[in-house]
Formats: structure tokens, C-alpha cells, sequence
């Protein structure tokens, strides 16, 4: 009897648990449902068992016994735990983020508990560590998740948006009028992608410095054609100076690890030159103090006073 080989994969998984390791189960019970007739559903089974190219010595793992009303089905390995692989196991995760972020903060608590559980397998599978490029689903914290919440309703709604804002260099912040189109994270933080009317053109901005926002009655129209990864695959994630660049030399200690996640330029004393958009000089000293003498910067030159004034001042501290 001849049978689609996907149709009849997925009648045997349908009644799988229904049969495996019970005691005999009627076979009308096992026709409702696999959804076919009783020839159908033998013909299914027997493909369970038998093999054209059975080899000597095979050792038969399943057993189907056939009665006149019943039928039953034994193997130790259909009780087996399924074994889920680590991209499977960044799937879940990733579905789960994405099921997180649609739902209220007050409601989260069970997602973020598997949420946990899922990450904790993830690093403990030994192959997670060549596999960092797998899972990106958990978005950077924020002070506060009402202002991220706010943010992404207003640009689910294209309603304008009053945001008080503090840009990395100022000491203190501006209010601005603005028009969501997306909030995204990007290299380690959340940020507003918006049309500014002050500045009456598009910025970018860091959500974690964005002091209060509050929504708008008057609601804006998207511009046609906008492409937001275009934008972004262009680096123009930084308002401000964004053509700016900070360029730095890591050491060849430690420059294979940054190449594999940064695009540069190999030295040939094995030394790895990256030129980062800049457009937050506070974040520039951060991320160049984190790897001690193993980083220098090449420009701007007034990032490598700031980081040297910085060190200076920790020395006094201390």
C-alpha cells in the first residue's frame, strides 16, 4: 500500500503516546486519533518494524502486538528523554523574549523564570562556548522599563512623544519633541530611533538617558521608504558627531577574540585595529578602560587625554 511518507510520519507521532509502554489499547480508540482506517493505521505501523534491509544481527528495539479489538506497542527507547540541541535550546529562548516583550512587567515573572532555566542550560552545554553568536534574545537592562514601555507604544501608535533627554557630554537635559519610528538594541543598550523637531532631523537616542517621556495627542506619519536596517548596517546609530570615529589598537593578546566580533584590520605584529562610530565620548572611556593596558587609542586624541585624566584620578582616589 503506498502512503505520502509525511502524511503517515505524522499519523505514527500522533499516536505514539498514545500506545507506547500501555497495556492493550482499543483500536477503534487509536483510528479516532490517527484520523484513518483500520488497513491505513496497520499499514502505518507495520512500518515501524519492517525493513527490506535489515542487517544480520540487528537486535528488533519495537514491538507491535496486533489482537482482534486491540493493539500495543513496546520499546525502551520511545521512553528515552528527547535531547534538545543547543540551537534549539536558543530558540526557545529567543520565543520566549519575544513572548516576554509584549507582555505587561507585572505578568513576566513566569517567562523570566524559564527564561533563567533556558539560559542556565545554554551555558552549561559545553558546545555554547564556541557558540556565542546563537542567542542575542535577552535585551539590555534598563532603569526603567515604564519609559522603554512607553516608547514602543508610542511607535506602535506613530504618536509624538515629549522626552527629557541628557545627552553623554551634557551636564544637564533638554526636553525634545519626537516621532518613534523604533527602539532598538544596539551594541549593549536600547535606543529610540526618532525624527527630533528640535534638531529637525533624525536622531538616536540612548533610552537609559532618557529622564521621562510622555505621549503626545498628535500622532505623525512614518516616512515611506524608511529602511532601519540600512541605517543601522551604515553605523549611523549615534546622533551627533556619528562620522566621528574612535579608533583603537588592541594588543596581540587579546586581538583574536576582538576580531572575532568587531571588523578591523590585522598589524603585523598580530596587534587588531578597530575604528568604532563615535558619538559618546563617556562610553569611549568606558569601553577602552575595561581592557586595562591592552587597548590603546590612536584618535581622538582628546579620548586619550579624558582616559589618562581618568586613570590619574582613580590613582588619587586610591
Amino acid at each position: 500500500m503506498s502512503a505520502d511518507a509525511g502524511e503517515r510520519l505524522e499519523r505514527i507521532l500522533r499516536v505514539m503516546p498514545l500506545l507506547v509502554d500501555k497495556d492493550e489499547v482499543p483500536v477503534d480508540e487509536v483510528k479516532r486519533v490517527a484520523g484513518v482506517d483500520a488497513l491505513t493505521l496497520l499499514d502505518d505501523l507495520r512500518a515501524l518494524t519492517e525493513r527490506d534491509d535489515e542487517p544480520g544481527g540487528f537486535v528488533e528495539t519495537v514491538s507491535i502486538f496486533f489482537e482482534s479489538n486491540s493493539v500495543s506497542v513496546h520499546s525502551r527507547h520511545f521512553g528515552r528523554p528527547t535531547r534538545i540541541t543547543l540551537p534549539e535550546l536558543c530558540a526557545l529562548e529567543l520565543g520566549l523574549a519575544i513572548l516576554a516583550a509584549d507582555t505587561p512587567p507585572n505578568e513576566r515573572a513566569v517567562i523570566d523564570s524559564a527564561r533563567r532555566r533556558l539560559r542556565e542550560a545554554i551555558v552549561a552545554m559545553p558546545a555554547s562556548a564556541a557558540r556565542a553568536d546563537l542567542w542575542y534574545a535577552s535585551g539590555p537592562r534598563v532603569p526603567n522599563e515604564r519609559i522603554l514601555g512607553t516608547l514602543r507604544e508610542a511607535v506602535q501608535a506613530q504618536t509624538k512623544a515629549r522626552i527629557v533627554y541628557r545627552r553623554g557630554d551634557a551636564a544637564t537635559s533638554s526636553e525634545r519633541v519626537v516621532h518613534p519610528y523604533a527602539v532598538l538594541p544596539v551594541r549593549g543598550a536600547w535606543f529610540l530611533i526618532a525624527y527630533c523637531e528640535r534638531n529637525d532631523g533624525m536622531r538616536f537616542f540612548r533610552v537609559d538617558r532618557i529622564g521621562s517621556v510622555t505621549l503626545l495627542e498628535e500622532q505623525f506619519e512614518r516616512p515611506s521608504g524608511l529602511a532601519l536596517d540600512e541605517i543601522l548596517s551604515a553605523e549611523r546609530i549615534f546622533s551627533g558627531r556619528a562620522s566621528e570615529q574612535l579608533v583603537v589598537r588592541y594588543s596581540p593578546r587579546i586581538a583574536r577574540w576582538i576580531a572575532e566580533r568587531e571588523a578591523g584590520d590585522a598589524e603585523a605584529d598580530g596587534s587588531f585595529i578597530v575604528r568604532h562610530p563615535l558619538a559618546d565620548d563617556a562610553w569611549a572611556v568606558r569601553h577602552v578602560l575595561q581592557y586595562g593596558p591592552e587597548a590603546e587609542i590612536i584618535e581622538p586624541t582628546r579620548i586619550r587625554e579624558r582616559v589618562a585624566a581618568t586613570l590619574h584620578s582613580m590613582l588619587g582616589a586610591s
